[in-house]
């Protein structure tokens, strides 16, 4: 195939030259050639054909809502951060129920509902507290600071559209979408939620304790707890591996993620420009020829002439090992039977497979054995990844980890691209990638202009580890933390009445003193003062990752006295001791006062308050699901894609979202 491409050479540099013509005459008509990908139906919604641009429109659309107004995305919506086929879905329906206005509906909703998301941030998030505050210009008044983040979050939407590649009017038309889907949750069940229902969902918003309280955690008692056995930590794997790291009442998992073995071959343009033999008439030549662009004598401009005659000379180089590049690959590959777009491999095919260090060779050797390209061609780097790699891992591999793969309207970075293998699921969205097969056609980019060709050697879908091995750090650690977890709830008392007569200062500092092995003891933790902890949140980490925690401090504080002056409450009431295991601690609490929902408060929130409560009652009908979450819509719909139906959010995953 090179051969003949060689042959034909100046034909297709005459093609070319037409074509670069037609690019600047008929711009629009060329460009439309750049949406054939993104036109490409690739599923269907109710016999409406779905798009792979639907589908890439509506990632970034949820990236750019995620930023300006993550309260409702996630807390409303019930959006996960890259759930945006969820997204899709849920604008769709909201669509479909005429809920959708103009455009420019959207900024208006914006700027009318930012005052509500402005009060919910300042009361869950500190250090967004903090940051207000600051300053010589510090709001005086909490209006005028729900004002200053309302103004903020406004402010901020063209820039985080702008950061996903969306004009204007495309911003408007998703905040518009987003007005649809708050008009469709907020219409849940009844017109309008009674002001009671309101109230207590405003109540488990806004009521708060006020308290200091330290964390206590168990892992830096661990040291005390010896190494488990051979036996003991295969029982501790077998009770925890079918749990997914996170989950569980302790947070403890080992089912493994898919993960990929990865290998590639990179062009170096750096060297490639470097291994360019120049021509002294030719460098001269260039100067004499562009006197504008190289306005000093020869002498002054050859380090800028060379520079672009190597960029320019390097271009037609990478364009010849990416034609070798494929050549070599479709030399192992064009006598494959097909199988839509992937190929049927035979037994055996890895011992006969085209190998990344041949195909480098290959390319050394071709490149530099054409006579005008007049170059030494380096070898190509081949890296190979012999541990399973994670979607984490890869996209944390050095030297590749940015490079992005660009098609049509479509751009992924690595750690995407891989993961898109038929093997993991991928679906035909986007590029068949398919464990075996060198991605011949489709490299990808790095900002040093390097190119990255990749090889998926060996896929591996979720699964339970196989043996202890695979996780055994990992399990090591979570045993002696489990146990080390254990041993400090059992001294809840005695922590207790160290904080009941000298503060929660004092328990920690009881902690602290806690015998280690060498003679060691624990690290005092901090005391945090005065932070606040409602039923929905707490600006305190631990506690704001546990309910049932955050509840027994709520109900703790609700049974006191809200009359009584702060730091007046009996010390037998107001002192707490709360074990919480999705942490693996506890947490040590002395409740200050109570600080409960003001008449300002709820007018502020009253609307969020009232669609959370109606999405509260949508989920108790719903068995425990929200009619608007993924799974849902999903049952209600007929999604397509390919040639299989979409029936949970779990087989969505795979599916471009």
């Amino acid at each position: 195939m090179v051969k003949v491409l060689r042959k034909h050479k100046q034909w297709l540099m005459a093609g070319f030259g037409v074509l670069l013509m037609l690019a600047f005459l008929g711009g629009p008509a060329i460009e439309g050639t750049t949406k054939i990908v993104g036109n490409r139906t690739v599923g269907t919604l109710d016999g409406r054909r779905v798009r792979a641009s639907d589908l890439s429109l509506a990632s970034r659309e949820l990236s750019a809502l995620g930023q300006v107004m993550p309260v409702l995305v996630r807390g409303v919506f019930g959006i996960e951060e890259r759930d945006s086929q969820h997204w899709m879905l849920l604008a769709e329906e909201a669509k479909q129920a005429g809920l959708v206005a103009e455009a420019g509906d959207g900024q208006e909703f914006l700027r009318r509902v930012a005052p509500e998301m402005a009060q919910m941030m300042l009361q869950q998030d500190i250090q967004l507290l903090l940051r207000v505050y600051q300053g010589p210009n510090a709001p005086r008044t909490p209006q005028e600071a729900v004002q200053r983040v309302a103004d903020d979050i406004v402010a901020s939407a063209p820039t985080a559209f702008a950061g996903a590649r969306m004009n204007e009017e495309e911003m408007d038309a998703a905040l518009a979408k987003a007005h649809g889907v708050y008009r469709m949750v907020s219409t849940l069940g009844a017109p309008r939620v009674s002001d009671r229902l309101s109230v207590t969902e405003a109540k488990r918003e806004i009521d708060a304790a006020v308290i200091d309280y330290a964390f206590l955690p168990a892992s830096a008692l661990a040291a005390s707890v010896p190494e488990p056995d051979a036996a003991a930590l295969a029982a501790h794997v077998d009770l925890f591996k079918a749990n997914r790291p996170g989950e569980g009442d302790y947070g403890i998992g080992y089912l493994l993620p898919p993960r990929v073995k990865l290998e590639w071959l990179t062009l170096d343009r750096k060297a490639i420009e470097a291994a360019v033999a120049l021509d002294p008439v030719e460098v001269h030549k260039r100067h004499a020829q562009n006197r504008s662009r190289y306005p000093g004598t020869l002498e002054q401009e050859r380090a800028r002439v060379e520079a672009d005659m190597r960029a320019q000379h390097a271009d037609r180089v990478m364009q010849e090992a990416q034609l070798v590049i494929q050549a070599e690959t479709g030399k192992a590959t064009r006598r494959l039977e097909r199988d839509g777009k992937y190929r049927k491999l035979p037994e055996g095919w890895e011992q006969v497979r085209p190998t990344m260090t041949a195909i480098a060779e290959a390319v050394r050797d071709q490149v530099s054995r054409v006579p005008e390209l007049n170059i030494r061609m380096p070898l190509p780097a081949v890296t190979a990844k012999g541990e399973w790699l994670t979607q984490a891992d890869v996209a944390a591999l050095e030297g590749i980890a940015r490079a992005t793969m660009r098609v049509g309207g479509i751009e992924a970075p690595l750690h995407e691209a891989v993961f898109w293998a038929k093997e993991l699921g991928g679906s035909e969205n986007v590029i068949a990638v398919q464990a075996g097969i060198p991605l011949a056609e489709h490299p990808l980019s790095d900002a040093e202009g390097n190119r990255h060709y990749i090889l998926v050697r060996e896929t591996r879908g979720e699964s339970e580890p196989e043996n202890v091995e695979e996780v055994r750090e990992e399990a090591v650690t979570d045993y002696r933390n489990l146990r080390a977890f254990e041993a400090l709830r059992a001294r809840a008392d005695e922590l207790r009445s160290a904080a009941m007569s000298g503060g929660v200062d004092a328990a920690a500092a009881a902690f602290a003193a806690t015998p280690l092995p060498e003679g060691k003891t624990a690290t005092k933790p901090e005391v945090s003062q005065a932070a606040r902890v409602t039923r929905a949140a707490a600006q305190v980490m631990e506690l704001n990752r546990d309910d049932a925690a955050r509840t027994t401090v709520m109900e703790a504080a609700e049974k006191l006295d809200p009359k009584a002056p702060p730091d007046q409450h009996p010390v037998e009431a107001s002192t707490l001791v709360v074990p919480t295991a999705r942490s693996l601690g506890v947490a040590v609490v002395r409740i200050r006062a109570l600080s409960p929902l003001t008449r300002e408060d709820y007018v502020r929130i009253d609307r969020i308050a009232a669609m959370r409560a109606l999405q509260a009652e949508g989920q108790a009908a719903a068995a425990g699901k929200s009619v608007f979450s993924l799974d849902a819509i999903l049952a209600r719909h007929e999604y397509i894609v390919g040639d299989k139906r979409v029936l949970t959010a779990r087989e969505a995953e795979g599916q471009g979202g």
